[in-house]
């Protein structure tokens, strides 16, 4: 995670959270699993 944080702040990357991974895991793109890591759904 710490990389992908990195990445975000260098504002070189964005990551799209898969739908179905973030239910499956009872995840929130908002909140976990870091705060603001992901820039939104991809499908």
């Amino acid at each position: 995670m710490g990389l992908f944080e990195q990445g975000q702040m260098l504002g070189e990357m964005q990551i799209w959270a898969c739908s179905l991974v973030l239910d499956l895991n009872h995840w929130d793109a908002e909140k976990d699993p870091v705060e603001g890591l992901f820039d939104g759904h991809a499908g």
